[in-house]
């Protein structure tokens, strides 16, 4: 059934296009492309939809994971941040 198989981590290829996305696009456009990349079929796809899934999750909770860091760095609890699903 989908969704109740075990997730294996990204390749390090999506980790990196995940980067380059990051770098090149704005939220806005990320999440434009999640939009257009969200459905279809093939290899192709999943590695596109695996990497903006990373880049739209990171650009969702910007400001949370900012937050976390700074609170981290002064030695206090973090909040939790919703997971990447």
């Amino acid at each position: 059934m989908h969704g109740m198989h075990e997730l294996s981590p990204d390749s390090a290829y999506v980790r990196g296009l995940a980067n380059e996305l990051r770098a090149h696009y704005s939220r806005h456009g990320l999440l434009e492309l999640y939009g257009r990349f969200g459905r279809g079929y093939g290899t192709l796809r999943r590695i596109l939809w695996a990497a903006l899934v990373r880049s739209s999750w990171i650009a969702i909770h910007e400001y949370e994971l900012m937050a976390d860091w700074a609170l981290a760095a002064n030695g206090e609890p973090v909040f939790p941040i919703e997971p990447l699903r």
